[in-house]
């Protein structure tokens, strides 16, 4: 087949090594990975201006709040977010209204995702009490996998019960699906937020003293004993502390087949940032901001233990974010749309090498979600999902700038060194210079690993 589109004069970012050149794209698929005189012709001659071209980022933690909360966020305005700050695909969690928890409303989300999104979209579903019998049908209508609320504060769910996770577990494991696990023990949490609230403290150190870190120790520690009896995959997502590493690092050694997830405010946001910011930093689990916890999550992040970052996209309007008691503001913020150029900043800082943003960002979401290579893999055949890495021109994050409905940010005012310059959705270009370009033309994300036996 011959080629679409070419994109040439490149630092291509491959597995083992850097090689100057660029690729072809024929069918939306990489079809040659190449120096430059080796390239074919096509109709379509991108120059990347010598920029990195790397394989497109996957959030695979976003909140797009359609169907239910639209007035916050929707699949057009959160995916055109994504599209802007280089991202390609993301992966939507279940929590809107309703949840997705059926094959019905999953084949709902779908439709309502069709012709509106600008990205590549795949959808969690909700793992609950009373869905078991829907799990088999939800992976075959195309779930890339599942979402475990392990405490009801996390969004206005019940808790499954220890015995239906166990049982929901063995399942999944046949199917070959991940869990990904929001993982608070929700008792805790509840006595533990009600006692802060009462002593009369509402800043936001009192809303972490109220979320304490043994809530998310304890909760990784059963989550692990059920994967490794019933042999199923999880994802523990948005960890915050270096005693939650810590079990993450204990599970794996131990054979149970966990990867974990931190996101940029748990990296980055230190104890100041967050007395400045006030209740908009709320966020569940809760940002510590201690450096001892910190500088456990980036040693996490370079040794592995620490496997992918996602954004937890969680956007609210500022009048419920902006308030005096941070036990009335909601919980979530703003994030798809800066994730990219924040963590090239870091490259750039050399607190991580290029490629391990590659894989914390492209690889590892794809391999985890079971959509690996076709989806995050400079690789003959993949999706020609890429962006091109300018570390030569950087930014100051603006809300007023950003494309979500909702523009809340902790970040708002920050200095990115380093920005995603254009982006390519199946080798056609999505965004440049920060500018959508085009109509919609993102397509479902279905699960390919899941084996239904």
């Amino acid at each position: 087949m011959a080629p679409e589109v070419v994109i040439r004069n490149c630092k291509v970012v491959l597995p083992r090594g850097i090689l100057n050149g660029g690729v072809a794209v024929a069918g939306g698929r990489i079809s040659k990975i190449a120096s430059d005189p080796n390239l074919p012709d096509a109709d379509s001659v991108i120059d990347g201006g010598g920029k990195y071209l790397l394989p497109g980022p996957i959030d695979s933690h976003v909140h797009l709040r359609e169907p239910g909360y639209e007035y916050k966020e929707d699949l057009r305005t959160g995916t055109m977010a994504a599209a802007a700050g280089g991202v390609t695909s993301v992966i939507d969690m279940p929590s809107g209204i309703p949840y997705i928890d059926s094959v019905e409303n999953l084949r709902m989300k779908f439709g309502l995702a069709a012709g509106r999104a600008f990205v590549d979209y795949g959808q969690n579903c909700m793992l609950g009490d009373d869905n078991l019998d829907e799990l088999e049908g939800m992976v075959r209508a195309g779930a890339v996998g599942f979402k475990l609320y392990m405490s009801k504060t996390a969004v206005k769910v019940s808790v499954p019960s220890d015995a239906t996770v166990l049982d929901a577990f063995g399942r999944l494991a046949k199917l070959g699906v991940t869990t990904s696990v929001h993982a608070e023990n929700d008792a805790i949490i509840t006595r533990g937020m009600e006692m802060v609230e009462r002593s009369g403290a509402k800043d936001i150190f009192s809303y972490a003293e109220g979320r304490p870190k043994i809530a998310e120790v304890e909760a990784i520690q059963r989550v692990a004993l059920f994967s490794r009896y019933a042999g199923n995959r999880i994802h523990v997502l948005h960890l915050t502390s270096r005693d939650g590493v810590g079990e993450v690092a204990k599970a794996k050694r131990s054979g149970t087949a966990m990867t974990g997830e931190t996101c940029p405010h748990y990296l980055l946001l230190t104890r100041s940032d967050l007395r400045r910011l006030g209740s908009i930093a709320r966020i569940n689990p809760p940002i510590r901001g201690n450096e001892d916890d910190r500088a456990a999550l980036w040693t996490a992040v370079a040794d592995g233990t620490i496997d992918t970052i996602g954004s937890d996209h969680s956007p609210h309007r500022p009048d419920e974010k902006e308030k005096e008691s941070v036990w009335e503001a909601a919980s979530g913020f703003t994030g798809v749309e800066t994730i990219v150029p924040l963590m090239l900043t870091q490259v750039r800082k050399r607190r991580i090498t290029l490629r391990r943003f590659v894989e914390l960002l492209s690889e590892n979401p794809a391999k985890m979600l079971g959509i690996y290579p076709k989806k995050g893999a400079m690789r003959i055949g993949s999706d020609a999902d890429l962006v091109l890495a300018d570390f030569k021109k950087g930014f100051k994050i603006k809300s007023e700038r950003l494309k979500s409905k909702t523009k809340v940010t902790p970040f708002e005012g920050w200095e990115v060194t380093a920005s995603p310059a254009a982006s390519f959705l199946r080798g056609q270009m999505i965004m440049q210079e920060g500018e959508v370009i085009g109509k919609p033309s993102g397509a479902g994300v279905k699960g390919t690993s899941g084996r239904v036996a």
